[in-house]
């Protein structure tokens, strides 16, 4: 067996046939339940695997309770080793928290208590666990009173499972995840996973394990082996053997996949089976009489339906028989084609009204969520969602009747989600986004009015109740290029493009430091990308910064897409270097057309020309000819074009110089453009 991937045979190998499989994935996908990985082995060997699209086997999932099965192994690892015994006392652990007068009861509780969920408490303290400001979490289960007495009563609780990772963490010097890496994780071959920490650093153990199904799968491998893998002894028997037996009653149900009793953090199952189970879904069952394991992730509120298939359909194929069945290839490859195919639908029609009724920038009112901007776009095969969030700008690629796979970088680690999106009704658009590392969905209901906009979130299979929001907003006009803006006050923007430029842009804000003037600069990507001080010094001497592209191309030759990345790019670079969005964009050469209009309206730019565009200056025409081609453009509201990068800038710099104070001496305010857009 290998350590790092497991062998891989066809079900007819093994003694099941691919029939009795392609039946056994039909009665899942029948049962009303939205399942997302399967991964099914007989003796030893993966017979049949699958996940429903968007989601696959290998990917990492957050198991919820699964984690539970792996923290009580830690504790097997730790009793093997002498580090501590199921009968030792939790207060032994920790007799510096231990209550002033703790309850009765107390001092009978053991280790063996905690993996048996029978501490004697009448409340799983968990939910209180957030609650301490100082994160102390042990201090809240010790703080918890022992009111029946330890052993007599199962009563399902997490806070216990958290006791056990940090009585392993006592008793090893190790957290939970440090401690099983050598010794079960890197002899699976499990990698590049992930487990949440207490404020205190303290491995969770209860819940917070991210695993793929086919971590889970070798987990309940490992276990049908007892212990044993590739040969070597992880795990000693006698532990796997106390694990998964009940050790105490939880219901009398004999029907009941939860009334069979608990052993060790492990669920007693129907059939002779025992299973590791995690909220919404997440499960692996080992089936030592039929020499089998099934994982499977899902998003479900019930899993009795779906045990209830596995024991119905699945049981009968595997029980069959054990040899080896004749090839059948036809069958085989009918199940690969099943496999293969799987996927979860997508909401909404497949004919699409009128698309231009999204395809807009909207404002949103003010909200708890911060969303300031919404842009949607479409080409052929996705929608592209843009979201302004508290000054940041994120993008979502939205399947058309499909899955899109998206990742965000966050500050811990990367965020992979799908999305998809399709019309309900001709006014309503419908955006699904799937966490794939969680069971967690959310839906948002865009809902059109005219120009107005109303849209609905909700998030399911989320461990907290379902929220809902909402949030407001309207469609911004198409568009508008401005070079004045009328007005009866003596306002007037100077605006610089091509910088930031370390040789010629200081020289410049020198020149308006001096006589308390501002002025707009529109920058370039690339150039943000080299010197991002300094354009966040000529924000913080109270400038404006406009976008006038990534890369300075000629605009209208390129594709609607290729418009937007250059603005996207370029905006992107501002907001990491000031933390906000540019108001207003120029073009590069002034140029437009009506697809970079349509483009700057869902940025929600104004496009800013000027009346001065015959002065040249970029072209070095001489001082008196820029300053004659610039004064024959003053007047109330304009707005005049110079440069700060790109070549020698020395006239303009001698231009500048000149003008400023004469405009302030005929008494002409200098102001950013957006302040002159102000009073439009």
């Amino acid at each position: 067996m290998s350590t790092h991937t497991l062998p891989r045979c066809t079900p007819e190998e093994q003694g099941v046939s691919s029939e009795a499989l392609i039946e056994f994935v039909d009665s899942l996908e029948q049962s009303g339940q939205e399942i997302h990985t399967f991964m099914l082995i007989r003796a030893g060997h993966v017979i049949a695997e699958g996940g429903w699209k968007p989601y696959t086997p290998q990917s990492l999932r957050l198991s919820n309770s699964v984690s539970k099965s792996f923290t009580s192994a830690a504790v097997g690892f730790a009793v093997s080793e002498g580090k501590l015994s199921v009968d030792d006392r939790v207060l032994s652990f920790f007799p510096e928290r231990t209550p002033s007068e703790p309850s009765p009861g107390w001092s009978d509780m053991t280790v063996k208590h905690l993996l048996t969920m029978s501490t004697g408490q009448t409340e799983d303290p968990v939910y209180r666990f957030m609650e301490r400001e100082d994160g102390d979490w042990v201090r809240v289960f010790m703080d918890t009173p022992v009111l029946e007495a330890p052993g007599s009563r199962f009563l399902y609780n997490s806070g216990a499972s958290y006791m056990l990772s940090a009585i392993v963490q006592q008793a090893t010097g190790q957290t939970v995840m440090d401690y099983l890496t050598p010794r079960l994780f890197e002899p699976l071959g499990i990698r590049d996973i992930h487990w949440e920490a207490c404020p205190r650093g303290v491995t969770v153990g209860g819940w917070g394990l991210s695993v793929s199904t086919e971590h889970i799968a070798k987990f309940g491998q490992l276990y049908l082996n007892k212990g044993i893998w590739n040969g070597k002894k992880l795990l000693p028997e006698a532990w796997i053997e106390e694990s998964s037996r009940s050790h105490i009653a939880n219901g009398d149900d004999p029907n009941n996949d939860w009334s069979q009793g608990y052993g060790y953090q492990f669920w007693m199952c129907r059939h002779g089976a025992y299973r590791a189970d995690g909220a919404f879904g997440q499960v692996a069952i080992v089936m030592p009489e039929q020499d089998a394991v099934l994982a499977f992730t899902a998003a479900v509120t019930d899993l009795a339906p779906v045990m209830d298939r596995v024991w119905e359909t699945l049981l009968p194929a595997l029980n069959e028989r054990k040899e080896a069945m004749p090839a059948n290839a036809a069958g085989h490859a009918a199940l690969a084609d099943k496999l293969v195919a799987l996927a979860l639908k997508t909401e909404g029609n497949r004919v699409s009204p009128d698309n231009r009724k999204i395809a807009r920038h909207f404002i949103m009112e003010q909200n708890e969520a911060c969303i300031q901007e919404l842009t949607i776009r479409i080409d052929s095969l996705t929608y592209k969602l843009d979201i302004v969030q508290s000054g940041v700008v994120r993008r979502v690629e939205l399947g058309q009747n499909d899955w899109a796979i998206n990742e965000w970088n966050t500050r811990n680690r990367k965020i992979r989600f799908s999305a998809s999106a399709a019309w309900e009704d001709e006014n309503t658009f419908v955006m699904t986004v799937r966490q794939l590392e969680t069971a967690y969905k959310e839906r948002f209901e865009f809902r059109i009015d005219g120009d107005k906009l109303a849209v609905t979130h909700k998030k399911e299979f989320d461990v907290f109740p379902s929220r809902i929001f909402a949030l407001s907003g309207e469609a911004r006009a198409a568009s508008k290029i401005y070079n004045e803006v009328k007005t009866e006050d003596k306002l007037l923007a100077i605006t610089f493009d091509d910088g930031p430029n370390p040789e010629w842009t200081p020289l410049f804000l020198e020149v308006f430091r001096k006589h308390g003037a501002k002025a707009t600069f529109y920058v370039l990507g690339t150039n943000m990308e080299q010197y991002p001080d300094l354009a966040k010094r000529i924000y913080e001497e109270g400038h404006e910064l406009g976008n006038h592209s990534y890369s300075h191309p000629h605009l209208p030759e390129l594709g609607r897409e290729e418009q937007f990345e250059e603005l996207l790019r370029a905006e992107k670079l501002i907001v990491e270097a000031i933390g906000t969005k540019p108001n207003t964009f120029r073009p590069p050469f002034l140029d437009v057309s009506d697809d970079l209009l349509s483009v700057a309206e869902q940025f929600g730019y104004p496009i800013i020309h000027a009346l001065n565009t015959d002065s040249r200056d970029w072209e070095t025409p001489g001082v008196e000819y820029i300053l004659e081609s610039s004064r024959a453009g003053v007047r109330k509201g304009a707005i005049l074009l110079f440069h700060d990068g790109f070549g020698d800038r020395s006239q303009s710099l001698e231009a500048i110089s000149i003008l400023v104070p004469e405009l302030i001496e005929q008494g002409y305010s200098l102001v950013t453009v957006s302040e002159l857009l102000g009073i439009a």
